[in-house]
């Protein structure tokens, strides 16, 4: 191979060198956008919700576009909505434990944060959920910012993950991506992964759903919802 590339002219190796150097560039590329994500903290999956439809008088509706695959394994939700309050306001409500607490379902909750924590925010949760049989489980939840500073961010990465407990959930995990898209306006990525006995969809179709609208009253310094 050396004997032949020596044989070529400059103008006869230029389609290989460009060929090399877009290939090259392609890969750097690509390390650079897995490398902004501390370890831990890349979205589960490429988000595949389309954006919430915008019309010329509300360009960022508050509103939440969501799929979902009940048969796939895991099962997933992949959600998208957008939150007319920065992305400081909007983190400040996803660090704070009772928002993220599935209240629809937990019967009683403890919090115990992470001393120190790995990133910039690090907490514990653990759920007792009274149903037929009472169920106990852990869920890490880490959160760090990827773009700005702690006192004015752009983009957030978060994660929960099941770390303990029942084995009537194999997997629970969800990530979130917090991403500045205008001024005063937050995108909320959220991707959720669950295997459980149950075999149903809906419950993580609801906590999303929930996450997302107890997001956007917090952030707008409103109380969180409320469930019977």
């Amino acid at each position: 191979m050396r004997n032949v590339i020596q044989t070529l002219s400059p103008i006869a190796l230029l389609p290989i060198l460009i060929s090399l150097s877009a290939c090259t560039k392609d890969d750097v590329v690509a390390d650079d956008t897995s490398s902004i994500y501390p370890e831990g903290l890349a979205p589960l999956a490429e988000n595949t919700a389309p954006a919430p439809a915008s019309t010329e008088a509300e360009p960022w509706p508050e509103q939440l576009s969501l799929v979902s695959d009940g048969e796939a394994e895991p099962m997933w939700v992949h959600a998208r909505g957008y939150i007319q309050q920065p992305v400081s306001a909007v983190w400040a409500a996803l660090s704070t434990p009772e928002v993220v607490v599935d209240r629809r379902v937990v019967g009683e909750w403890t919090v115990q944060q992470d001393d120190p924590p790995r990133y910039d925010v690090g907490f514990l949760l653990h759920y007792v959920v009274f149903d037929v049989v009472t169920v106990e489980f852990d869920l890490q939840w880490d959160q760090a910012v990827i773009e700005g500073s702690a006192a004015a961010p752009t983009q957030v990465a978060a994660r929960m993950e099941k770390v303990d407990g029942t084995v009537f959930i194999s997997l629970m995990e969800c990530s979130v991506l917090l991403i500045e898209v205008a001024d005063g306006v937050t995108e909320v990525q959220l991707v959720y992964q669950l295997e459980s006995a149950t075999g149903e969809i809906e419950p993580a179709e609801e906590y999303v759903t929930d996450l997302f609208e107890s997001l956007k009253a917090v952030a707008h310094g409103e109380a969180l919802p409320t469930y019977e």
